[in-house]
C-alpha cells in the first residue's frame, strides 16, 4: 500500500495519528488509525481520497472512534 497523507492530533488528541493509504491492487483507500497503542485499518470502498482524508482528519481531531 502507498501512503498518501498523514494526520497527527494535537493537544488532548496528541496520541492520535491517521494515515491515508492507497491499495493499487484492489483500487481501494484505507485509513490507518492509531490511538493509545490501539490501531484500526479501516477500508473505504467506493470513496475518494478526499473522503479518506476527511475521515483521517476527523479522527485526529477527536470526532471519530474505533469500530466496535
Amino acid at each position: 500500500m502507498k501512503e498518501m497523507s498523514t494526520f497527527i492530533g494535537s493537544e488532548e488528541y496528541s496520541d492520535r495519528t491517521a494515515k491515508v493509504l492507497w491499495d493499487d491492487d484492489n483500487q481501494l483507500y484505507y485509513v490507518d488509525m492509531k490511538m493509545d497503542g490501539r490501531d484500526e485499518l479501516r477500508p473505504l470502498p467506493n470513496h475518494s481520497v478526499s473522503y479518506a482524508e476527511d475521515c483521517a482528519e476527523n479522527f485526529v481531531m477527536g470526532y471519530g472512534e474505533f469500530g466496535r
